[in-house]
């Protein structure tokens, strides 16, 4: 029986886009088991090689197909684990964090989002969504990237 001494709670999965990247940076293999806390009879176990690196695309393993519930991650040696909904499109080894960037304007604001990877560098342009004054009220407009 293995003894899970690491535990990691990383976040809500919904069905939608999830990306686990794990790290071993040990020099025994870990044995990794990935749950929901709602049900702990949804769970895949995994091994990863000493100094090995992995991603776990949750979203594609029929376990979790359907189900929905907090993610937990255990092992038998710590890890370095990221966790995304969206994983980089230039070096596929991080998930991307998004960014809220807001200008104030003369007459309202100017909210721009993008997504950025950690590691690489690399950037995604989600949209600008504007907020102008009108009339005692704010007249709110969303310019999705192209």
């Amino acid at each position: 029986m293995t003894s899970w001494t690491s535990k990691s709670v990383l976040g809500l999965y919904e069905g939608d886009d999830f990306y686990i990247i794990i790290t071993n940076p040990n020099e025994t293999e870990a044995k990794i088991r990935v749950s929901l806390q709602e049900d702990p009879s949804v769970k895949k176990e995994y091994k990863l090689r000493s100094r090995g690196f992995m991603i776990i695309e949750l979203h594609k393993e029929k376990e979790f197909e359907g189900k929905r519930g907090i993610v937990i991650v255990e092992s038998d040696v710590g890890l370095i684990i990221d966790w995304g909904a969206r994983l980089c499109k230039k070096c596929k080894r991080s998930a991307l964090e998004l960014r809220l960037i807001s200008e104030g304007q003369k007459d309202g604001y100017k909210i721009m989002y993008e997504w950025i990877c950690k590691k690489c560098g690399y950037k995604e342009f989600e949209g600008t969504l504007t907020a102008v004054r009108k009339d005692g009220g704010l007249e709110l407009a969303f310019q999705p990237a192209q």
